[in-house]
């Protein structure tokens, strides 16, 4: 067990986004994440363990991918419809992570596969044990959510924390961390890259 790991990464990720806002750079987070993520996987075997594929863990992953994203899809048309401030508030966050749906590219998707494997082995390998799956779910989640803070971005938090209750859920039922690896990397994929949900 590396509790302190958790902590510490937290602590990173808020750095981390403090930077992207006020210097435009992701070097950090690409740089410290693996860094961490590679420490986690070195001195935890049972980290390891968790990223073990088999067919039914990547089937898992590919059918809750192809639903969190048509449900994605699906949710914001009629949230964006409903709630006025929606599409440009996606518009900003797109910005803040330095895109627009004219210019994904291989850049980012090199960025997101390095942040998403990061993230994943740093924030759901080890989830507080807190008895009961639902809550080391919401508490997991509202840590990962925290970490996004510095970004000053109130919409990438509320994103993170919903996000990370799905991928952090997944962790925990499926006792692996490859359908949340597979389902995080193509959902970022899909709404940062393909089709991005707002101009």
């Amino acid at each position: 067990m590396m509790r302190w790991l958790l902590p510490i990464s937290a602590l990173v990720w808020l750095i981390s986004f403090a930077v992207v806002v006020h210097l435009q750079s992701w070097l950090l987070l690409v740089g410290v994440g693996p860094t961490l993520a590679a420490l986690r996987l070195t001195l935890d075997p049972s980290a390891r363990t968790l990223l073990r594929p088999n067919l039914r863990l990547v089937a898992l992953g590919v059918i809750g991918a192809l639903v969190m994203i048509a449900a994605t899809y699906l949710v914001y048309a009629l949230a964006s419809s409903w709630l006025p401030w929606l599409a440009p508030a996606t518009s900003r966050l797109y910005g803040l992570l330095g895109k627009t749906a004219q210019d994904g590219g291989i850049t980012l998707v090199a960025l997101l596969s390095v942040v998403v494997v990061s993230e994943e082995v740093i924030f759901r390998s080890e989830v507080p044990p807190l008895r009961a799956w639902w809550r080391e779910t919401l508490v997991a989640s509202l840590i990962y959510a925290l970490a996004h803070i510095t970004s000053q971005d109130i919409l990438l938090v509320s994103v993170a924390f919903l996000c990370g209750l799905i991928w952090t859920a997944l962790r925990l039922l499926t006792r692996s961390l490859v359908p949340s690896l597979l389902v995080h990397l193509a959902w970022d994929l899909a709404v940062l890259v393909v089709q991005p949900l707002a101009p």
